[in-house]
C-alpha cells in the first residue's frame, strides 16, 4: 500500500515530463512544432545548460533552503528522452504537421566535469561503471 504523501513512480515520471514540456514551451513560444529543426533542439539544450548555471534555491519541507547551481548533464539527457516521446506523440497524432522525429539525432552539448582532479569534456557522465 502506498502512503498518502508519496506519489507512485508513474505519476512522478509524468510530472517530470510535464515540467520538461513547460521548459520546451518557454523556449519555442513562437515556433510551430513542424518548423523546429535539429539545430533548434540543440540550441534548446544549450539554453537549458546556460539557464541552469544560475544558482537556484529550493525551500524544503522543514523550512530550510537548499541551494544548487546548474542543470546536470543527466537532467539534459532526461529532457532529450522526454522530447523524443513528445515528437513521437506529435507524429502519431498527426495534429502538428510533424513527420519526423528529429530529437534522436540532436546532440547534447559537451560539458566539462572534474573526476579525481582531472577535467574531461563529455556529453554524458555516469558514476556507474560500464556506462
Amino acid at each position: 500500500m502506498q502512503s498518502a504523501g508519496r506519489k507512485d513512480s508513474t505519476q512522478s515520471a509524468k510530472d517530470h515530463h510535464e515540467n520538461y514540456f513547460r521548459h520546451l514551451c518557454d523556449y519555442f513560444v513562437n515556433i510551430q512544432p513542424k518548423d523546429i529543426t535539429k539545430l533548434d533542439i540543440e540550441n534548446y539544450f544549450l539554453w537549458q545548460l546556460e539557464r541552469g548555471k544560475r544558482s537556484t534555491a529550493k525551500k524544503n519541507k522543514d523550512g530550510s533552503v537548499s541551494k544548487k547551481e546548474g542543470i546536470s548533464v543527466n537532467t539534459l539527457g532526461k529532457h532529450k528522452c522526454a522530447l523524443k516521446k513528445l515528437w513521437n506523440y506529435m507524429i502519431d497524432s498527426k495534429k502538428y504537421g510533424v513527420t519526423e522525429n528529429i530529437v534522436p539525432s540532436a546532440r547534447l552539448p559537451k560539458v566539462e566535469v572534474s573526476i579525481d582532479g582531472k577535467k574531461i569534456r563529455c556529453q554524458r557522465y555516469s558514476t556507474t561503471q560500464g556506462h
